[in-house]
């Protein structure tokens, strides 16, 4: 997920730097208007786990196309390391296609 690239560094350095996931949006750098064509935000951010949702733009891939909702979600694996998770959230089983392949599990 191209488009979420500069909303996970801001959160994994947050995290590297202070020892905490961002408290709130706006320190996660995810409502500063970081958009694409196919990403048009961010939204249901977690400050507990660093979490948050990826508004996809869902009539840029095709007009009709239902909700595709995928969910990211950090994982400290070691002092200097995060590693992201993607689940699916909403996403109907007709448009798991147009997620990544990690992000079409549970």
């Amino acid at each position: 997920m191209i488009g979420a690239a500069p909303a996970k560094l801001a959160v994994s350095e947050y995290m590297s730097t202070v020892g905490s996931w961002p408290p709130d949006m706006d320190r996660a750098a995810l409502s500063s208007g970081i958009e694409s064509k196919y990403c048009s935000g961010f939204a249901a951010y977690d400050a507990s786990t660093g979490s948050f949702q990826i508004n996809v733009n869902e009539l840029a891939i095709y007009p009709t196309l239902g909700q595709v909702q995928p969910q990211l979600t950090p994982q400290v694996t070691s002092v200097t390391t995060i590693a992201w998770r993607c689940s699916r959230v909403s996403t109907g089983p007709i448009e798991l296609k147009y997620l990544p392949s990690t992000c079409r599990g549970a």
